[in-house]
């Protein structure tokens, strides 16, 4: 018996080598294939003899997502270096086999893992910390020399836009979410009673920003170690976690709305820790924890418009979950979608202000066809009449990029959109008559856009961002901090995420969403667990606004609001019994 478990660890240890070194392209005479074969049999045969989890189909089914990505990332530039069906075929299937054995037994390992480490329910909270205080003062002296560089903070086109929407220089627009642009020029006009100069108006703002998400971060710490009864120690990782590392910093000075949700949904995750751990709210506090959760689901939803999707499937789940006290949660969720759903319809309507038209919300759909225009595929004659109806389609073959798709976007903006606004079922008929035919192509062109977001390799550099995008109302880049070695130490703490490894995972999109498929398959492997899924809502929520209406791959402000939540992850999958 022992023999052949010792052959069958060998031989799936194989597999999964070769899947690997065929992916990344390593050389089949390199000695590195030799130390992967150890790990990976060591990994096996030290998998077989760990103990099963309660529940397999939550690993399953994370390893055949995991998998199917690999393929997709992955699987078409291997078997595109073929020409022979039969090598095409056998590499193929190579892939699958090894990355199958690979995932399942790694996703084992990792539900394995002994965790309470992490987790100390008896401990004494030391005199005198503040940690609420203190994490906030530990992030606000980490962000404040990025702050003072970059004065008066990081602009690109987008706040930009918004701000002259402030100025009165164009009309107000939930484009970009006018919650947001309101609170620009709420502090726009406070410090506008104390200076007339644009920068420190405008900096006031960015410098609110970079408080908000320093309070937004120490608010996560002293939730971890109050609420879940995180180690002192690992709270201080997680402080870590949002203080040291660059890119935390930089987006903190971004004015962007992402960073202002991305704090709204730390502060909502934190609440449904509170009611995972402790139960809804009750007591003398009920009243006031109901308003703050109606407050922060309100915010959630106005600050971004996909945050609007995430608090209705929040909703959904809690009706579900909580059934048996509905009228708790009639009072948590009404609330919020009646005063949402007034601000976004006849509020807005009656203030005049413009909302996004239809194609901005169909970014994936918009590249799904133009690839298949692209690659001059055969469509019927009314199909292609009622594209042509939209817009010049023979511009596609230069427009259309893979990973962006704001070209083809504004190619149907220039065109008449508005037949598409009248005729929405009919456009909704011949996406799919299109997708029918070519299902291969539709699915290519969601990877690229996606591709980022399900996998953690990409070609895209982050926090390098800087300066502010030219205007014609003065407000100029005025760094506090300057010189030589300012800059080149910028530089370096940014490029750090490419040089040391482990680190430089924490630097990219897809690695965020991965950690999130772990952390949900392992909750769900254990029965008894399964409420801590609610903690994790969001995030998922929000990876899956963007795999429907992402519209760059390369924009790591897209994933920022999901991978502030990683602590989260950590602990629901881990937390105590």
């Amino acid at each position: 018996m022992k023999n052949k478990g010792y052959i069958k660890n060998l031989f799936f240890a194989f597999v999964s080598l070769w899947a690997l070194m065929i992916t990344y392209k390593i050389s089949m005479r390199s000695p590195l294939s030799v130390l992967l074969m150890g790990g990976l049999f060591c990994l096996f045969s030290h998998v077989e003899k760990t103990g099963r989890p309660e529940r397999k189909w939550p690993l399953i089914l994370a390893t055949l997502i995991l998998t199917f990505v690999m393929l997709i990332v992955k699987g078409e530039k291997v078997v595109a270096e073929y020409d022979s069906f039969l090598f095409r075929s056998g590499f193929f299937i190579i892939m699958t086999a090894g990355f199958l054995l690979l995932f399942y037994n790694v996703f084992l390992l990792l539900v394995n893992i002994e965790e309470k480490v992490l987790f100390d329910e008896n401990r004494t909270e030391p005199k005198g910390l503040n940690l609420l205080l203190f994490s906030f003062l530990v992030c606000l002296i980490c962000y404040l020399p990025w702050f003072l560089f970059s004065f008066p903070g990081i602009f690109d086109p987008d706040p930009i836009g918004q701000i002259e929407q402030v100025l009165g220089l164009r009309p107000w627009s939930n484009h970009h979410p006018i919650a947001h642009t309101l609170l620009i020029a709420l502090f726009y006009h406070i410090a506008g009673i104390f200076t007339d100069s644009i920068n420190l108006r405008i900096g006031l703002y960015t410098f609110f920003q970079l408080c908000f998400f320093a309070f937004c971060a120490a608010c996560v710490v002293n939730t971890l170690y109050k609420v879940v009864k995180v180690k002192l120690a690992v709270c201080m990782a997680v402080l870590a976690f949002y203080a040291l590392i660059p890119f935390m910093a930089v987006q903190s000075i971004i004015v962007c709305k992402d960073v202002i949700f991305a704090g709204v949904v730390m502060l909502f995750c934190c609440e449904l820790v509170r009611i995972v751990y402790e139960g809804l709210p009750y007591g003398k506090d009920m009243i006031l924890r109901i308003v703050y959760f109606n407050l922060l689901g309100i915010m959630m939803s106005l600050f971004r418009s996909n945050g609007w999707y995430v608090f209705l499937l929040i909703a959904l789940v809690f009706i579900i979950v909580y059934l048996k006290e509905w009228n708790k949660i009639l009072f948590m969720i009404m609330p919020v979608i009646i005063i949402v759903s007034l601000i976004k319809g006849p509020v807005m309507k009656a203030c005049g202000v413009e909302q996004p038209d239809l194609a901005e919300a169909l970014h994936v759909p918009e590249q799904q066809i133009a690839r298949v225009l692209y690659y001059h595929r055969d469509i019927s004659a009314e199909d292609r009449a009622m594209l042509e109806a939209l817009t010049d389609i023979s511009r596609v073959d230069e427009l259309y990029c893979p990973w962006f798709a704001d070209n083809i976007k504004e190619l149907l903006r220039s065109g008449n959109p508005e037949i598409l606004e009248q005729n929405k079922g009919k456009y909704l008929g011949l996406w799919i008559r299109i997708g029918l035919q070519y299902p291969v192509d539709y699915i290519l062109a969601w990877k690229d856009l996606t591709q980022n977001i399900i996998y953690p390799e990409g070609d895209y550099d982050i926090a390098i961002i800087e300066g502010v995008y030219k205007n014609s109302f003065g407000l100029t880049e005025q760094p506090l901090i300057a010189g030589k070695v300012a800059v080149k130490l910028r530089e370096l703490l940014i490029k750090l995420g490419s040089y040391i490894p482990v680190y430089g995972f924490l630097w990219s999109m897809g690695s965020y969403t991965w950690i999130l498929l772990l952390a949900s398959a392992k909750i769900l492997s254990r029965k008894g667990h399964e409420k801590r899924l609610i903690i994790l809502i969001p995030a998922a929520a929000i990876i899956a606004t963007l795999f429907l209406a992402i519209p760059a791959a390369r924009l790591f402000r897209y994933a920022y609001s999901y991978a502030v939540l990683l602590p989260f992850c950590v602990c629901a999958c881990s937390g105590k019994e």
